[in-house]
């Protein structure tokens, strides 16, 4: 007989707090590609000034290493639509790809500010305005 054992992680995602608990929520600070990255959130720019619980999941899943040979992002060409905090396209260049993060001209200030605070780990990484 085998015995299987869960565990379970909150993560305190914004979505799933209530609009106070949103406007307390800051710094927002994960790991990829064995890289540390820190990301400011403000909930007061709507939808896309905070971390989605999908942009966690995706993040994690391009750093598998059992879907994705190591280093499979290295030299990848990648352009992230409606980038938001931009999460993904931040996690993707450091590994390596050359990341093209973008949004509407409201979240550019926070997506512009989340690509400086994690440029160490991210030289290769753009900002675009793409309406789309």
């Amino acid at each position: 007989t085998s015995t299987t054992s869960t565990t379970t992680t909150s993560l305190n995602f914004a979505d799933d707090l209530n609009n106070e608990q949103k406007n307390q929520l800051g710094e927002f600070k994960f790991t990829a590609f064995n890289k540390e990255i820190i990301l400011q959130q403000n909930p007061r720019e709507g939808c896309g000034g905070y971390v989605w619980r999908a942009a966690y999941v995706l993040s994690k899943y391009c750093e598998n290493e059992q879907i994705f040979a190591h280093n499979f992002w290295s030299q990848k060409r990648v352009i992230e639509l409606g980038s938001g905090t931009g999460l993904v396209g931040i996690a993707i260049a450091a590994q390596g790809g050359h990341v093209i993060v973008s949004d509407l001209p409201v979240m550019l200030p926070l997506l512009t500010t989340n690509v400086e605070l994690n440029r160490h780990a991210t030289p290769n990484i753009q900002i675009a305005q793409i309406s789309w």
